[in-house]
Protein backbone atom coordinates (compact mmCIF):
# COMPACT_ATOMS: atom_id res chain seq x y z
CA UNK A 1 0.00 0.00 0.00
CA UNK A 2 1.30 3.16 -1.31
CA UNK A 3 1.26 6.71 0.89
CA UNK A 4 -1.20 8.62 -1.12
CA UNK A 5 -3.64 5.26 -1.44
CA UNK A 6 -3.62 5.32 2.94
CA UNK A 7 -3.57 9.54 2.86
CA UNK A 8 -6.91 8.78 0.81
CA UNK A 9 -8.04 6.21 3.03
CA UNK A 10 -7.66 8.63 5.92
CA UNK A 11 -9.32 11.97 4.27
CA UNK A 12 -12.07 9.38 3.79
CA UNK A 13 -12.29 8.24 7.20
CA UNK A 14 -12.38 12.25 8.41
CA UNK A 15 -14.77 13.20 5.34
CA UNK A 16 -17.32 10.13 6.52
CA UNK A 17 -17.11 10.96 10.31
CA UNK A 18 -17.52 14.82 9.98
CA UNK A 19 -20.56 14.31 7.46
CA UNK A 20 -21.79 11.56 9.69
CA UNK A 21 -21.36 13.53 13.04
CA UNK A 22 -23.10 17.21 11.53
CA UNK A 23 -25.80 15.38 9.94
CA UNK A 24 -27.49 14.97 13.23
CA UNK A 25 -29.52 18.30 13.37
CA UNK A 26 -28.96 19.52 16.80
CA UNK A 27 -25.65 18.91 16.40
CA UNK A 28 -24.92 20.91 13.23
CA UNK A 29 -26.45 23.76 15.30
CA UNK A 30 -24.16 23.53 17.99
CA UNK A 31 -21.29 23.13 15.31
CA UNK A 32 -22.52 26.84 13.93
CA UNK A 33 -23.05 28.52 17.02
CA UNK A 34 -19.78 27.64 18.28
CA UNK A 35 -17.94 28.72 14.93
CA UNK A 36 -19.35 31.85 13.19
CA UNK A 37 -19.31 34.67 15.00
CA UNK A 38 -22.09 35.51 17.46
CA UNK A 39 -22.59 38.58 15.01
CA UNK A 40 -24.27 35.99 12.88
CA UNK A 41 -25.55 33.50 15.11
CA UNK A 42 -27.44 35.92 16.84
CA UNK A 43 -29.41 36.52 13.86
CA UNK A 44 -30.50 32.55 13.72
CA UNK A 45 -33.81 31.47 15.30
CA UNK A 46 -33.68 28.39 18.07
CA UNK A 47 -34.71 26.08 15.00
CA UNK A 48 -31.81 23.52 13.95
CA UNK A 49 -30.68 23.57 10.60
CA UNK A 50 -31.58 21.82 7.68
CA UNK A 51 -28.79 20.37 5.32
CA UNK A 52 -28.96 20.75 1.78
CA UNK A 53 -27.99 18.05 0.13
CA UNK A 54 -24.85 18.33 -2.75
CA UNK A 55 -21.26 18.98 -2.62
CA UNK A 56 -19.33 21.92 -3.98
CA UNK A 57 -15.93 20.49 -4.06
CA UNK A 58 -14.06 19.15 -7.13
CA UNK A 59 -13.39 15.76 -7.45
CA UNK A 60 -10.04 15.56 -7.39
CA UNK A 61 -10.11 17.60 -4.31
CA UNK A 62 -12.10 15.48 -2.05
CA UNK A 63 -9.61 13.34 -0.47
CA UNK A 64 -8.21 16.71 1.08
CA UNK A 65 -11.74 18.52 1.32
CA UNK A 66 -15.33 17.91 2.96
CA UNK A 67 -18.49 20.53 2.33
CA UNK A 68 -21.80 20.52 3.74
CA UNK A 69 -24.19 23.19 3.30
CA UNK A 70 -27.11 24.19 5.77
CA UNK A 71 -29.88 26.18 5.78
CA UNK A 72 -30.99 28.11 8.58
CA UNK A 73 -33.86 29.82 9.71
CA UNK A 74 -32.94 33.66 10.79
CA UNK A 75 -35.34 35.81 13.37
CA UNK A 76 -36.78 37.67 10.33
CA UNK A 77 -38.48 34.91 9.16
CA UNK A 78 -35.69 34.76 5.99
CA UNK A 79 -33.73 31.99 5.61
CA UNK A 80 -30.18 31.69 5.07
CA UNK A 81 -27.48 29.61 3.95
CA UNK A 82 -24.06 28.62 6.13
CA UNK A 83 -21.31 26.52 4.03
CA UNK A 84 -19.17 24.86 5.91
CA UNK A 85 -15.63 23.49 4.58
CA UNK A 86 -13.70 20.92 6.24
CA UNK A 87 -9.82 20.68 4.87
CA UNK A 88 -8.45 17.54 5.32
CA UNK A 89 -4.76 18.80 4.72
CA UNK A 90 -1.78 18.72 7.09
CA UNK A 91 -0.28 21.95 6.31
CA UNK A 92 -2.20 25.18 5.56
CA UNK A 93 -2.79 25.74 1.76
CA UNK A 94 -2.40 29.16 0.31
CA UNK A 95 -5.27 28.56 -2.30
CA UNK A 96 -7.87 27.40 0.41
CA UNK A 97 -9.43 30.88 0.10
CA UNK A 98 -9.61 30.82 -3.91
CA UNK A 99 -11.12 27.43 -3.48
CA UNK A 100 -13.55 28.49 -1.04
CA UNK A 101 -14.61 31.09 -3.73
CA UNK A 102 -14.97 28.84 -6.18
CA UNK A 103 -17.42 26.71 -3.82
CA UNK A 104 -19.34 29.71 -3.32
CA UNK A 105 -20.03 30.47 -6.28
CA UNK A 106 -21.20 26.92 -7.62
CA UNK A 107 -23.39 27.03 -3.96
CA UNK A 108 -25.00 30.58 -5.83
CA UNK A 109 -25.47 28.45 -8.66
CA UNK A 110 -27.26 26.00 -7.20
CA UNK A 111 -29.33 28.75 -4.86
CA UNK A 112 -30.19 30.23 -8.23
CA UNK A 113 -32.41 27.07 -9.14
CA UNK A 114 -33.91 26.64 -5.92
CA UNK A 115 -38.23 28.13 -6.12
CA UNK A 116 -37.49 29.83 -2.88
CA UNK A 117 -34.34 31.94 -4.03
CA UNK A 118 -35.58 35.32 -5.61
CA UNK A 119 -31.66 36.43 -4.60
CA UNK A 120 -28.28 34.86 -4.17
CA UNK A 121 -27.58 34.25 -0.08
CA UNK A 122 -24.28 35.06 1.35
CA UNK A 123 -22.91 32.00 3.00
CA UNK A 124 -21.76 32.25 6.16
CA UNK A 125 -18.97 29.84 5.50
CA UNK A 126 -16.34 27.98 8.32
CA UNK A 127 -12.75 27.17 7.04
CA UNK A 128 -10.82 24.82 10.02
Amino acid sequence: MNVRTVSSQVANIHDAFFKQVLSDQQTAGTFLREHLPSEVTGLFTCDPPERVPGSFVDEKLRQHHSDLLFQVQLNTGQNAFAYVLLEHKSSPDSAARLQLLRYIVRCWWTCAALPMSAYLPSPACVLT
